[in-house]
């Protein structure tokens, strides 16, 4: 998995870092995703999977410098699109059609959005992927992928 830079980790734009590992270790390097013309990060992401990876389960490290986008209303309000979180949640619960499903790990850095409001929505946003089964991490291994990885294998 290839690691955020400094800049990326505190930059204004979204950028993620993803990998799949399946049940015997193998992993597969989803590469970097960076937001751009409102066409998020996650969305890119989940427009790539599975990529090289056989059908079978997954665990899938995202490497996020901020949380995914949410909303109470389902809609995310500058793209008029479903927010990022609900679609990792649809991810999570139904995988991609009946070959790969998926055990989502997301290590994110700071909630998205601009003012408390848009942070707290997030929050909730993250609970709501907490109760859906995605594992979360805040806090630790910000600027070490290797870290990120070590303290999401422990999780399971």
């Amino acid at each position: 998995m290839q690691s955020l830079t400094d800049a990326e980790w505190a930059g204004v734009a979204t950028t993620l870092a993803a990998e799949l590992e399946d049940a015997a270790g193998h992993t597969y390097d989803l590469g970097k995703f960076h937001s751009h013309g409102g066409y998020h990060a996650e969305d890119q992401l989940i427009a790539a999977l599975p990529g090289p990876a056989p059908a079978g389960h997954y665990r899938l490290l995202i490497v996020i410098n901020r949380s995914p986008c949410s909303d109470i209303s389902g809609i995310h309000k500058a793209t008029g699109h479903q927010p990022c979180m609900e679609r990792l949640i649809d991810l999570q619960k139904n995988g991609i059609g009946m070959t790969h499903t998926f055990e989502l790990v997301v290590n994110y850095r700071h909630l998205y959005g601009h003012s408390n409001e848009e942070r707290a929505l997030n929050s909730l946003g993250v609970q709501q992927g907490s109760a859906a089964g995605i594992s979360f991490l805040h806090g630790e291994g910000y600027y070490d992928v290797g870290v990120a990885q070590a303290v999401s294998q422990m999780e399971t």
